[in-house]
Formats: structure tokens, C-alpha cells, sequence
């Protein structure tokens, strides 16, 4: 059995206790108060000691709290634990309100009862919550846009009022120097080139000081004003800061982007309220680092279409001119006086061009849909017979491979909502697709089935179907199960993206070894 602690030693754990711990008689008035309650409330023991306990609580709470205090001296319990009741509100020496949380106990002696309370200060919790909400709502605003200008205006409001009054903004982009402004209230815009003097003239005093890992760094203003030319000085003074903070924007340790954050409080910020600043540093840059990849990427997507559009003009001409020249070679006039091996060359040309002409339409129309541009002109259309239509001019292929084509439906199938010329390519890729995989001898099965929105057409091949691997990536752009397989990847990318077009759906299921089967909707 543990011996219990001695009285002295007892006396001074609760002494030095973080915690306050008051106890007040029947009167409710104070007979102790701790080391912690003198940190927390800033009073003296002999300045509170027989005191009222009133003098620790803000004016508006002292008769709720009578009520509350008599309430449990009246009542059966004798403890409650922090957590239990709702927060408090303390008082300090200095006339400073504060939240806190408190347990309480009560003990009779002598015929009178007394009660202890063990009282703990939440400010730091409260203020490290409330940054924690604010960052969050920082982090929502932020991610709502990736536009590279309405980045940097958020950037620059985000600050204020919270850290600052006014700031300025500037990123190098592309060359070009942005200065983005706002300051309290609403957000108002400074004149441009006054921004632009004070940010020249606010960032002499730590320009040169790459040595500081510190991404937030306080300006000296004073010592700016004594560097600063004449101009800058006098745009400083007009913005009437008294403390400034440099904030470095920066990506995998390499800057690209900087804030200044004019305050005209007078006294610098340090602990909570620079590591907020800190954490807004991070934020900010990430956020505009999103934007800048997203207008880069928007950049090259731009300089993809304008290489497309050349392709299209300048190679498609060409290409089309050597198949215009291959086919009047091989007419039946001009073949007949060609020998053999000659003419036989000729197709090769000619099959050659066909193959560049359908990549060029290939590219065209990925690039098409990328861009959201892939416009469909719908039409009523039997199904049947757009099915048929388009199967009939795959029938020579799969004929030349030795693949059987079979069709499986209920005549007629209803009529469908389709541009019939982009569901013909869609059943061309989609089937040449199967063709392509099926050793000869095989079978191809087209089926479809009527649904109340729609018909569902599905192409099942006896091929040696994909693995589970691959087939996460059959309607990816460019990518190829094999590479010996030829063409450059766009079939299955342009069938999603036409289906996509009319609302439709798209997919494909396989179990490796056994073929694969590929269904793709047509609204009705």
C-alpha cells in the first residue's frame, strides 16, 4: 500500500501547479490561491486572499455565476470534472476577459462547506482553433480558382485585416512583373505605380539577404526611408506604415513571387501571429503555383491546337495529293500499262497516304475533344440499320484476316438520337479494334439491346483478351497494349469521346485469355 504523500510536499505539487487552483469558503470568498492562479490572473496572493471571488469574473457573469455556485452546494454532487458544464469566462488583474474551463469540488468542514477550483486558461487553445478555422477558409478560397491574375488577388486580400492593412503583390511570369494591391476597407486598390515605388523601396533593406530560411522576414520601414530615393519614400510615407513584413513565395526552394504586408500597428508580430503568417506564406504559394502550372498547361494545350491547325492545313494537302495522283496511277486505263511490281507500289503509296489522312483526322479530333470543342449534329436514326451500314464497310478487313463478323438483334431496333457519322466511326474503331486482336479463324459478335433511354451495343471479340493491368487504360490517349501493335493509340480516346458527346457511356470488360467485350450507349 502506497504511504501517503507528506502535508508540506502535498502543499507544494498544488502550489506549482500550471493550473490555477482557488478555494473559497461559504461566502464564496477566496482562502487559496496558487502559483498558476497568480501567472493567470495576474494578482498577488495577499492582493486576492478573503477576497470575493467576483474580482476573478467579468461583471456580466457574476450573478449567473452566484446562481450556479448555490445550485451546487445545494445539490447531492460533489464533484464536476472539466468538459462537464460549458465554458467559463475569467478576469484578469488587468481588466482582460478570457475563456477558460474549470473543475470544481466541494468538501464540508467544520460545519461549513467549502469548494476548490481547478481553473485552466484556453486562450492559446481558442486562438490556435480559431487559426486552424481561418487557414481552412483560407485554403477553400484559394482552391476556387486557378486563374494566375485571380490568384494574386486573393493572395492579396487574404492577408487583411488579419495581418496586415495593405499589401502588395508581384510575381514574375512569363517575363512580365505583376504588382496586385488591396488594403482595408473593402478591398480597395492602390494607384499601381505607387505600390510599385513603396514594394521597390520596402524591399532594398532585405534584397541580398538569401541567407535566411525564414520565408517571413520583418521589414526595417525606418531604415527603408533613410535607403529609399526621394520618390519612393515619399509613396512609402503616403501608405503610413509602421511595420512591414516580407513574404517570399516560393516552390521547391526556388522563389518566384513575394508580398509585402504593411501594418500600421506599431508593434511588430511575433509568436502566434507569425506563424500564421508563416503558414499563409505556404498556402499562398502553392496556390500559386497551381495557377501558373494550370495557365502553363493551358499554354501548351493553345500551342497543341496551333500545331494541330497547321497539320491539318499544310500536311493534309500534300497527303491528299499523293493520294489523288495514287489513284489516278492505278485506274484501270493507266494500271493496265504498268508492270506488275509498279502497280503493286503504287497501292503501297496510296495505303500509305490513306493511313497519314486518317492519323491527321485522328489528331484533329483528340485534340477536338480535349479542347471541348467535339460538336455533334444529332439526328433520329434506325439503329439497325446504322449498325449494318457501318459494319458493312469493315466486312473486306476482317474478310482479308479471316475473322467472322456475326450480329445479334431483335429486328427493328428502336431509332437513336446519334450524329450517324460519328457512330460510324465509333463502330469502325471499336470493331477494327477487335479485328485487330483476333487471330484469324475467329469470331466477332455485335449485339445490341433495346433499354427504355437507350441501346446498348456491345463488340465481343475471341482474341486473347486484356489483363486487368490494361485494361484501366484502353480508352487512355497514345497508349498501346503492345508495342508491335500498330497505329498510334487515338482509336478507343475518339469512340469515349464521340459516345461522351451524345451522353452516352463507354466501357470494357475482359478477363485475360477468354477475349474481350467492349458495350457503348445510344440515347434513344
Amino acid at each position: 500500500m502506497t504511504a501517503p504523500l507528506p502535508g508540506s510536499l502535498l502543499a507544494e505539487i498544488i502550489g506549482i501547479s500550471a493550473d490555477a487552483i482557488i478555494c473559497v469558503d461559504g461566502d464564496q470568498r477566496i482562502t487559496f490561491f496558487n502559483e498558476g492562479a497568480v501567472r493567470i490572473f495576474g494578482y498577488a496572493v495577499d492582493e486576492v486572499m478573503g477576497q470575493p471571488l467576483d474580482i476573478l469574473l467579468p461583471a456580466s457573469a457574476r450573478s449567473v455565476h452566484h446562481e450556479h455556485m448555490a445550485r451546487f452546494a445545494r445539490s447531492a454532487v460533489t464533484a464536476r470534472r472539466m468538459g462537464e458544464r460549458q465554458e467559463i469566462a475569467g478576469r484578469r488583474k488587468n481588466g482582460e476577459e478570457f475563456p477558460a474551463e474549470a473543475a470544481i469540488a466541494k468538501l464540508k468542514a467544520g460545519g461549513e462547506t467549502f469548494a476548490s477550483v481547478v481553473l485552466r486558461d484556453v486562450t492559446e487553445r481558442k486562438h490556435a482553433e480559431r487559426r486552424q478555422q481561418f487557414l481552412l477558409e483560407v485554403s477553400e478560397l484559394l482552391a476556387s480558382s486557378l486563374d494566375v491574375h485571380e490568384t494574386l488577388g486573393l493572395i492579396a486580400r487574404l492577408w487583411i485585416p488579419t495581418i496586415a492593412d495593405q499589401t502588395v503583390v508581384e510575381m514574375t511570369h512569363r517575363g512580365e512583373l505583376y504588382h496586385l494591391r488591396a488594403f482595408q476597407p473593402a478591398g480597395k486598390a492602390l494607384e499601381q505605380s505607387r505600390a510599385a515605388a513603396a514594394a521597390a523601396a520596402l524591399w532594398t533593406p532585405i534584397d541580398g539577404c538569401s541567407d535566411s530560411a525564414d520565408p517571413v522576414q520583418h521589414v526595417p520601414v525606418d531604415a527603408a526611408l533613410r535607403a529609399a530615393p526621394d520618390a519612393y519614400r515619399e509613396a512609402v510615407r503616403a501608405l503610413e506604415p509602421r511595420t512591414a513584413l516580407a513574404i517570399t513565395l516560393e516552390h521547391a526552394g526556388e522563389p518566384f513571387g513575394r508580398v509585402l504586408a504593411f501594418s500600421r500597428r506599431a508593434v511588430p508580430l511575433d509568436g502566434a501571429d507569425l506563424i500564421l503568417a508563416r503558414d499563409l506564406a505556404r498556402r499562398a504559394s502553392i496556390a500559386l503555383e497551381n495557377a501558373r502550372l494550370h495557365d502553363h498547361l493551358q499554354w501548351a494545350l493553345r500551342a497543341r491546337d496551333d500545331t494541330m491547325s497547321v497539320v491539318s492545313h499544310d500536311l493534309r494537302n500534300p497527303v491528299n495529293a499523293v493520294k489523288m495522283l495514287a489513284g489516278a496511277v492505278l485506274q484501270p486505263a493507266q494500271a493496265e500499262n504498268l508492270p506488275g511490281e509498279i502497280a503493286e507500289q503504287v497501292r503501297v503509296i496510296q495505303s500509305a497516304a490513306q493511313q497519314m489522312d486518317t492519323l491527321i483526322q485522328d489528331l484533329l479530333d483528340m485534340s477536338r475533344a480535349e479542347a471541348g470543342r467535339f460538336a455533334v449534329d444529332a439526328e433520329p436514326v434506325p439503329a439497325s440499320d446504322l449498325l449494318r451500314d457501318a459494319l458493312r464497310t469493315l466486312a473486306p478487313l476482317a474478310a482479308d484476316k479471316n475473322v467472322a463478323i456475326v450480329t445479334e438483334w431483335n429486328d427493328p431496333l428502336p431509332d437513336v438520337q446519334v450524329d450517324p457519322e460519328r457512330i460510324a466511326q465509333v463502330v469502325s474503331n471499336v470493331v477494327g479494334n477487335a479485328i485487330k486482336f483476333t487471330p484469324p479463324g475467329g469470331r466477332i459478335c455485335v449485339s445490341a439491346i433495346e433499354r427504355p433511354d437507350a441501346v446498348v451495343v456491345s463488340v465481343q471479340d475471341t482474341g486473347p483478351g486484356i489483363s486487368a493491368h490494361h485494361l484501366a487504360h484502353v480508352f487512355d490517349r497514345y497508349w498501346q497494349s503492345s508495342r508491335k501493335t500498330r497505329g498510334a493509340g487515338l482509336g478507343l480516346p475518339i469512340a469515349k469521346a464521340i459516345v461522351e458527346a451524345h451522353q452516352g457511356r463507354i466501357w470494357a470488360e475482359s478477363v485475360e485469355g477468354h477475349g474481350a467485350t467492349f458495350h457503348f450507349t445510344l440515347p434513344r
